[in-house]
Parts: C-alpha cells; sequence; structure tokens
C-alpha cells in the first residue's frame, strides 16, 4: 500500500462506498459522474477517468495536489477530466470537503427542461440542508469553460444543475455527507416535478422561509455558501 494510501485509508474506504451507492442508484453510469474529497490543505482525493462507479475499488482512487499534480495513481489509472471543476471550487470555497458530479434522473430532467424549480422554496428540510440549487449555463465537459461557469453563484449556492448535463454537490464534510444531500435532492426534484405535473407545485412565503433560520440555528446548520456570504435564508430566494 503506497503512503498517501494508508495514511488517508479510511477516507478512500468511504470513497469506494459512496461510488458504489451512486451507481447502485443509477445517480451514474456507464463512465459518468466524479467525487473529490480535500483530506488536506493540498491532498485531494478523486476518482479516476473512464472507470464505472460501481467497479472502483480502493486502488482506483487517485490522489492529486491543488496545483493539479498526480501524487498517486496506480497503474493506469489517472484523475477523471472534471479535475478543474473539483480544483477550482476547492481554490474559491477552502470552506468546502467534498463535491459530487452526478446524473440522478429527476434533478438531471429539470437541468434539461425546468432548472428553476430547484432553485424554489417548496420543501423545509432541503431549504435548510442545501439552499436553492443554482442553475449554470451549459458548457462543454472536460473544459475550463465548464469549470468558470460556477464562478457567479459559488460564494453562495451549495448545489448546482448544469444544464443539459447533470448535477452538483458540495459539502463541509465528507462524501458520505456529501451523497446524502445529493440523495435528499434528488427526492425533492421528484416530488415537485410531480407536483408541477399534478398543477403546480406551491412555494413557501418569505415570512415562511424566513421562520427556517430558527431550527437552523436550533440545529447549528451553517447558511449555505462561503461563511458569511450569505445573512438569511430569505436572501435567496
Amino acid at each position: 500500500m503506497h503512503a498517501l494510501q494508508r495514511r488517508f485509508e479510511a477516507e478512500i474506504r468511504d470513497m469506494v462506498e459512496v461510488c458504489h451507492s451512486l451507481a447502485q442508484r443509477q445517480y451514474t453510469t456507464s463512465h459518468g459522474g466524479n467525487v473529490s474529497w480535500r483530506v488536506g490543505p493540498e491532498t485531494v482525493l478523486i476518482t479516476p477517468t473512464m472507470l464505472n462507479k460501481g467497479k472502483i475499488r480502493f486502488d482506483d482512487i487517485v490522489v492529486v495536489g491543488m496545483d493539479r499534480k498526480t501524487r498517486f495513481a496506480a497503474a493506469g489509472r489517472r484523475a477523471t477530466g472534471e479535475v478543474p471543476i473539483h480544483l477550482g471550487i476547492f481554490e474559491k470555497r477552502p470552506d468546502v470537503a467534498s463535491i459530487i458530479h452526478a446524473h440522478p434522473p429527476w434533478m438531471t430532467a429539470l437541468a434539461l427542461l425546468r432548472p428553476e424549480l430547484l432553485a424554489q422554496p417548496y420543501l423545509p428540510e432541503p431549504i435548510v440542508e442545501v439552499g436553492p440549487v443554482a442553475s449554470l449555463d451549459y458548457a462543454q465537459p472536460l473544459t475550463e469553460a465548464l469549470a468558470r461557469s460556477f464562478d457567479p453563484a459559488i460564494q453562495t449556492h451549495n448545489a448546482f444543475l448544469m444544464r443539459n448535463h447533470g448535477a452538483v454537490m458540495l459539502s463541509i464534510a465528507g462524501v458520505q455527507r456529501c451523497f446524502e444531500l445529493l440523495e435528499m435532492m434528488e427526492v425533492a426534484a421528484k416530488s415537485i416535478a410531480i407536483a408541477e405535473m399534478l398543477g403546480g407545485a406551491k412555494r413557501l412565503n418569505r415570512a415562511q422561509i424566513r421562520g427556517l433560520n430558527e431550527p437552523m440555528r436550533i440545529r447549528n446548520l451553517r447558511l449555505p455558501g462561503a461563511p458569511g456570504k450569505v445573512k438569511d435564508l430569505a436572501d435567496l430566494f
């Protein structure tokens, strides 16, 4: 076992488990999606390119530096081509610990047609645990342009829909928590889409949104975005 693998053994095992969960729920298919975890100021664990997430094993996880240089990769493995997205977010959001990019079916359906729906205040739990989901204009995968598309919303949002592409979730905790938040938003997307089909989802009003600041305080939850960038939940909706 490489020294870096030994040092971050528990974190790598968590990443493998999350990758398998993504595949089992069909949040990723074929070679799609990628996962990263910043485990030190200059050290990032990240999934490899061209490998189904359901087949990822311990030795497949790549270690890269914030300088984009590979610190460890097993023979035949290299980091996902979406390294610019992951490291770009980590650079701009030092508070973020983990990132998942995936294609969960309901969120991706909204990314194709109605991305603005996930930016609306419908359900209390997604509001307080994730906040609104920002909609990003389409940009070609594996490009710096796609990485830059996050810039306008990166300081105030923790979740993103990339038009005609998929979803990105950020967490200030590890990859297991990041997966939980992605799963929450996928279920919310399904509920909202069904409500729209049945006649239209009903939004919470501004006073009701402001009222959610109190349970956030009680549960010691942070507001979305970088520390200090958002003062009140109602300001985001």
